[in-house]
Order: C-alpha cells, then sequence, then structure tokens
C-alpha cells in the first residue's frame, strides 16, 4: 500500500532534481510556457509534455523536427532516460507523427535492458501502435499517457487489475524512478475513474432518481391525506361520543361540536397539517431506501 508519508518524501527528493518542472508536468494539471528550445534533451521532454497537454501540434512538430536530426548513439544518455522517451512518444502518437525514429532509439536500448526496462520499452511500443489493453505492458504508462493526451480509452479490467496491483504492492514499487511516478498518476487516475459512475450507471442513475422522487412525492400525498382523514373521522367519533354525554357537559360539549366539527374549524386545522405530513412522510420513505441527503 502507498503511504502518502512515504510517496510525498520520495516525490520531494525528486523534485529537487533537475527533474522538478518534468514532473510538475506529469503530475499535475497546471502547464508552464513551453519553448522551442532543442539543445537540452531534459527541456525538449518538457516542451513536448506542455504541447501534448495544450493539444500544441504545430510546436511539437517543430521541435521534434529538429532534434530529430540528432544522430542516434548508444552514447546519447537521453535515450537511456525513460522520462525524456515518454515524452516524446506522447507527442508522436498525440499528433500522429513519423515514429520510425523513436522505435530505433527503443530498439537500440531494448537488448542491454533490465526485465522491468525491457517492459517498459514494450509499453512505449504498445502506445505507439495505440494498443493500450496489452496483457505484457505497464498498463499505468498507457493509463497516464491517455491522460496527459485526452485520448482516453479506458480499459475497465486492465484498469483494475492495475489498480489492485498496485495498491498492494510495497513501495517504491520498482528501482526505476520513471516507473513510480507513473505508477503514483496511475493510482490517482484510476481512483478518480473508479469514484465516477459508468455512462450506463450513469443513465440508470439519472432515469430512476426522478421516477423515485416522483413517484415516493405521490405516495407520501395519498399516505398524508389517508392519515389526516383517518385522524379527522376519529376526531369526529370522540366528539361524537362526547356529545351524547351532554348530561355530564351539556354546554361545553355542545359549543367544542359546533367549534370542531358544524363550523368546520377543526377539519381546516387537521387539514392544514397535510403538507407538512407529506414532507415528513417523505423523508422517511426516502431515509428508508438509503436515498442520500440532498445539499
Amino acid at each position: 500500500m502507498v503511504y502518502i508519508e512515504e510517496q510525498s518524501a520520495y516525490l520531494q527528493q525528486l523534485k529537487q532534481s533537475d527533474m522538478a518542472a518534468l514532473l510538475r508536468e506529469i503530475l499535475h494539471a497546471q502547464t508552464g510556457i513551453h519553448s522551442l528550445e532543442t539543445h537540452d534533451a531534459n527541456k525538449v521532454a518538457i516542451n513536448l509534455i506542455i504541447c501534448v497537454k495544450t493539444g500544441n501540434k504545430n510546436d511539437a512538430e517543430l521541435i521534434l523536427k529538429q532534434f530529430s536530426k540528432r544522430k542516434i548513439t548508444r552514447e546519447n544518455h537521453w535515450i537511456y532516460d525513460n522520462f525524456i522517451i515518454f515524452a516524446i512518444v506522447c507527442a508522436v502518437h498525440k499528433f500522429d507523427m513519423p515514429s520510425d525514429w523513436i522505435k530505433e532509439v527503443i530498439d537500440l536500448t531494448y537488448s542491454n535492458a533490465s526485465l522491468t526496462d525491457k517492459r517498459i520499452k514494450d509499453t512505449f511500443r504498445n502506445i505507439l501502435n495505440s494498443n493500450y489493453g496489452s496483457k505484457g505492458d505497464f498498463h499505468q504508462i498507457s493509463l497516464v499517457y491517455q491522460y496527459i493526451a485526452k485520448d482516453e480509452k479506458p480499459n475497465e479490467a486492465r484498469m483494475n487489475e492495475m489498480y489492485v496491483e498496485l495498491w498492494e504492492a510495497p513501495f517504491p514499487f520498482a528501482d526505476d524512478n520513471f516507473l513510480n511516478v507513473v505508477s503514483l498518476k496511475a493510482i490517482e487516475i484510476a481512483f478518480a475513474k473508479k469514484a465516477m459512475l459508468s455512462p450506463h450507471d450513469l443513465q440508470l442513475m439519472n432515469q430512476f432518481v426522478p421516477v423515485f422522487k416522483k413517484r415516493a412525492e405521490s405516495i407520501a400525498r395519498v399516505a398524508s391525506r389517508i392519515l389526516i382523514s383517518v385522524m379527522t373521522l376519529g376526531s369526529f367519533y370522540l366528539l361524537w361520543l362526547l356529545y351524547n354525554k351532554s348530561d355530564v357537559y351539556p354546554l361545553f360539549s355542545k359549543i367544542l361540536f359546533f367549534i370542531l366539527s358544524i363550523s368546520g374549524f377543526g377539519v381546516s386545522i387537521l387539514w392544514a397539517l397535510k403538507k407538512g405530513l407529506s414532507t415528513y412522510i417523505f423523508k422517511i420513505i426516502k431515509k428508508t431506501f438509503g436515498y442520500p441527503k440532498e445539499t
């Protein structure tokens, strides 16, 4: 389980490095101001992520057109940086740009990579091929790409499987900072999605709630009228009994009978309670069936 203290301490340590700006763009909704800088690979990654989040295809193309002219060799440090490769993959796939050169970069480092890193690179390949639900990759990477690129095609089964796996795993999840960061973001995304209703559930709820409230209000109105009627008849019956005992309370019983029955004053008092009683019964019905309180 990912404890907040562990997560905060881990991210705080990374935020004190030169990765801080890139982490902000991956983990948070806010976007910085990008540039067309192509000399520094880290800045290229930041700029590309911002372009993806803001849908700026033109600037992303300008950046990658210049950056892709670099000669790719095993001595280039950036080809081993999964943050940088992820940013490039995001931009290439989001804006449907040629992907052969970035696939070559991935292939160049694949053979000597660790098992974890190979699986990360397999995920990059799957994203480039629009395969977001492969069983063999790290689904959290695909999920974060979809979130950043606003290209969300959720695979419910894979997301739930990933969520449970990460929630039960000790933290940090791996020796790879990139995988840890995207995993934390993926947990947040999955949690938010799991808390939301599916389109089908939302449709059912939109259909059920108005019908339930309408019928509950009707039942409450009918029940309140029945109760008021019973109370009225009961009151008249008691008054009639009292009236017949006029030998005990001759004047009092006649005056009371007149005020509360013949004049209609008593009936008016009882029926004035109908609205309040209906509201009370409506609340009882909602509470009985677990209807949530409305704010």
